[in-house]
């Protein structure tokens, strides 16, 4: 081979060595975007699995209170009836008009 065919040669594999780290170059700027897609679509499914699941748990919290809710109110209405009773049976049939000061006042 001559002088001239190995520049040649030297320079061919130049040119082909830059195409070949400029088609790496894009792959992988392509790939980093394919990666920061995914990542993008992993993170907003997390988020929604993770509102789900915060959902989830503030309907069952609010199920919770109102059961507790229902239990206190009927424990305040089991209080006040049987407060009522007890306050009305003694005085009821006094003679000094109690009855008609509890009745007014209930």
């Amino acid at each position: 081979m001559t002088e001239d065919e190995l520049n040649s040669l030297i320079a061919h594999a130049h040119r082909r060595i830059e195409q070949l780290q400029r088609h790496l170059a894009e792959q992988q700027a392509l790939e980093q975007a394919r990666m920061q897609t995914a990542l993008e679509k992993q993170q907003e499914a997390d988020e929604k699995i993770a509102q789900n699941d915060v959902q989830r748990e503030q309907e069952r919290l609010l199920a919770q209170f109102e059961v507790e809710k229902q239990r206190l109110v009927r424990i305040s209405f089991a209080f006040e009836t049987r407060t009522k009773r007890v306050v009305r049976s003694p005085y009821r049939d006094h003679p000094s008009g109690c009855g008609h000061v509890i009745q007014v006042v209930m």
